[in-house]
């Protein structure tokens, strides 16, 4: 069976980090810190214009000066350099890209670099995780490639978010709670991968038993809808999301996306046999029908009054264990 096209982004081999800097407090000294740190067991190779070592290790100035090859590239340089260096992994052969940086030039500027670099990537194929991401996480896998700086235990829950502050917070919490997770993927601005593609790629993951979905916008709706009933078919999914308007009114996300009224969305993952979950409050007294029946064993909340017999509206789920 061939391997995912979205492998080099969730399993490398190889890991070049342009950027990494021994500056303390910078992105680019965090992400290092965290790889070195990690159990990951692939190769690291830090770039950066300006020191011959990094993190300890022989640094290069570029890409292209790395004699393996790379499957995926960390940048966490200023936006003014984004397309040179997407060019440089396209022409070293690189397949993916992650985007761990906050980018703080104007509008914009920032637009027409990020489209210039978009543009790039396509030409040579590759895959980009980003922009305005904390990283990402693999911890089933040992592979660290985010500036957090809190403890991430591995487990078999997938979580992926568009907001990497509610990622944050949520592993701040996970952890008190002794909750581990395969991944955890921040996609920030969704410039190429998103969800749908993240999602058809954890329904094939073995270390994958259940997936956290946190909603803002959806960019591809007809992707994101097939990769979603796909994987409801195996493994138990729960949606969130988040930007609700009353009257079909819209807002923005922080990622300058439109959202629309939680009514229409919450009907699609229901078709698709997922879970959708209105809001992040307190369970209701009566838990309306979920992915599991009663027969497969789904706890209910201790303060919740569930029916004798829950209509089984998805597979029965035989192996998962769901905190009440």
């Amino acid at each position: 069976m061939r391997p995912h096209y979205l492998t080099p982004l969730f399993s490398p081999r190889t890991v070049a980090v342009v950027g990494a800097s021994d500056r303390p407090g910078s992105i680019g000294q965090a992400v290092f810190a965290n790889l070195l740190a990690s159990s990951f067991q692939g190769k690291l190779f830090p770039v950066n214009l300006n020191h011959k070592v990094v993190g300890g290790m022989p640094a290069v100035a570029s890409v292209r000066q790395i004699e393996e090859p790379v499957d995926l590239a960390v940048v966490v340089t200023a936006i003014r350099s984004l397309p040179a260096v997407i060019k440089d992994c396209g022409k070293k052969g690189v397949k993916a890209v992650l985007l761990a940086k906050e980018f703080s030039d104007s509008e914009q500027l920032e637009q027409e670099l990020i489209n210039e670099a978009q543009s790039i990537a396509r030409h040579f194929g590759i895959r980009i995780l980003g922009p305005n991401v904390l990283g990402l996480m693999r911890p089933v896998a040992g592979f660290n490639a985010s500036n957090y700086n809190g403890k991430v235990r591995p487990g078999n829950l997938a979580l992926v978010s568009e907001s990497s502050a509610l990622c944050a917070a949520m592993l701040d919490w996970a952890d008190s709670k002794e909750i581990g997770f395969s991944s955890v993927v921040p996609l920030g601005g969704a410039l190429d991968v998103g969800f749908g593609e993240i999602l058809d790629y954890l329904v094939a993951d073995n270390a994958t038993q259940g997936i956290l979905l946190h909603v803002h916008h959806i960019h591809d709706a007809r992707r994101f809808m097939s990769a979603l009933r796909a994987a409801a078919r195996t493994k138990p999914v729960v949606v969130i999301k988040s930007g609700r308007f009353e009257n079909d009114a819209s807002g923005l996300t922080h990622a300058s996306n439109l959202v629309a009224s939680g009514d229409a969305f919450d009907a699609a993952p229901a078709c698709c046999g997922c879970r959708p979950s209105p809001s992040c409050s307190p369970p209701p007294r009566c838990w309306p029908p979920t992915t599991a029946s009663a027969a497969a064993g789904w706890p209910s909340s201790p303060t919740a009054s569930v029916p004798a017999c829950w209509p089984p509206t998805a597979p029965s789920i035989t192996a998962w264990s769901w905190p009440s």
